[in-house]
């Protein structure tokens, strides 16, 4: 299974690995409700994409009133 990481905010890459040992409970994808996995989680042909924030997206968005989704924020 490949898997990739993208920030929900600036679209970066921040981590992809390829390995057939990994498995949908063992990153626990199992354990993400209909509403999370639906948020969070895109099947590609090539890729399963997980939706989270980058560490620069998150020290900028920390402590502030942002929107639910911001966008090109560095």
């Amino acid at each position: 299974m490949r898997v990739r990481y993208v920030c929900d905010s600036c679209r970066d890459v921040i981590y992809e690995v390829e390995d057939p040992s990994i498995t949908e409970e063992k990153i626990g994808l199992d354990l993400l409700t209909p509403e999370e996995r639906q948020y969070f989680v895109e099947n590609q042909t090539d890729a399963v994409v997980l939706s989270i924030l980058c560490d620069e997206c998150s020290a900028l968005l920390s402590g502030t009133d942002w929107p639910e989704k911001p966008s090109l924020l560095h």
